[in-house]
């Protein structure tokens, strides 16, 4: 049984369908559902399907989940029989069991778009992706890339038309980045001044690509966006530790605190020379007292 899962931030929604199994829901990069902003903890919900059906469970998040209007206790897991909503801060998630997907719903493997729609509202138009043309054919256009494939090559659809193959590279999204493809031999291309061995390359935040004559500057502001989301905002929330952290914490600590008595109790005490002599001084005045009364009896 699918669940319908709808997010929604201000007056925007997107929609995501997921197929049975287990998937965590929060900031963190590794979430399986990634909603980057400071008030969602780097793990704050779980959704889970069991033959009984779906459950969803708050995971000790530090600004907590309200479900319908009330707070969901942390590590209960609550049944989603019918439509449930939860409220996170200004977000809200619908979570919809046994819903047909809607035909603007992503795949799981599409959430990663979801990260950059979420943090879009925040973001300038200088913010997206772009390409810039540095040498070549039409020099100094910039392409936005954010929601358009950007291609070099001879075909009908390449954005920068050259003569010779119909397609040489192309940069699409995938996922939270982008990747570039080539359709030609890779060590014909650069990227920041070294060939390609593969015809996939993952691009990070800033790139020079290279083709003959064609210089491009890739830009993705939104990806350090993203990686600055990662962590939570100054003074805005942190991640409460689970139960599990704290025994294990403890845990930790006690066997610091055990480790140390016994390297304090295997060094020699600095008292023990200070015993030694005490004894051999009270030997002597035993001695000398014997001898005194031997003396005195004769």
């Amino acid at each position: 049984m699918s669940l319908q899962v709808t997010i929604r931030r201000g007056d925007r929604s997107y929609d995501l369908s997921l197929e049975p199994g287990d998937y965590f829901i929060g900031r963190a990069r590794t979430s399986d559902v990634r909603i980057p902003l400071a008030v969602v903890s780097s793990r704050h919900l779980r959704l889970q399907y069991s033959e009984s059906g779906w459950t969803l469970t708050d995971l000790q998040s530090t600004n907590g989940t309200m479900i319908d209007g009330a707070p969901l206790s942390p590590h209960e897991p609550r049944a989603i029989a019918n439509t449930v909503s939860a409220t996170i801060g200004e977000i809200e998630i619908m979570f919809a069991p046994d819903t047909t997907p809607t035909e603007t719903s992503m795949t799981l493997t599409e959430s990663g778009v979801l990260a950059r729609q979420l943090i879009s509202d925040d973001a300038a138009d200088e913010d997206f992706a772009m390409v810039r043309v540095k040498a070549g054919p039409q020099k100094g256009k910039k392409f936005n890339v954010e929601t358009s494939t950007f291609s070099v090559g001879s075909g009908a659809h390449a954005l920068i038309n050259i003569d010779g193959p119909e397609s040489v590279l192309s940069i699409h999204q995938d996922g939270e980045s982008f990747v570039l493809l080539v359709d030609i031999d890779p060590e014909r291309v650069s990227v920041d001044g070294e060939p390609l061995a593969q015809p996939r390359f993952a691009l990070g935040a800033n790139a020079k690509i290279s083709y003959e004559d064609i210089q491009l500057e890739f830009t993705d502001p939104l990806a350090e966006m993203l990686k600055d989301k990662e962590a939570a905002a100054p003074g805005v929330t942190t991640d409460a530790p689970t139960p599990a952290q704290v025994l294990e914490a403890a845990a930790e600590i006690a066997d610091m605190k055990k480790a140390a008595l016994e390297s304090e109790a295997a060094k020699p005490t600095a008292e023990g020379p200070h015993w030694i002599f005490l004894l051999l001084a009270f030997g002597l005045v035993v001695a000398a007292l014997a001898g005194l009364w031997y003396v005195l009896t004769l």
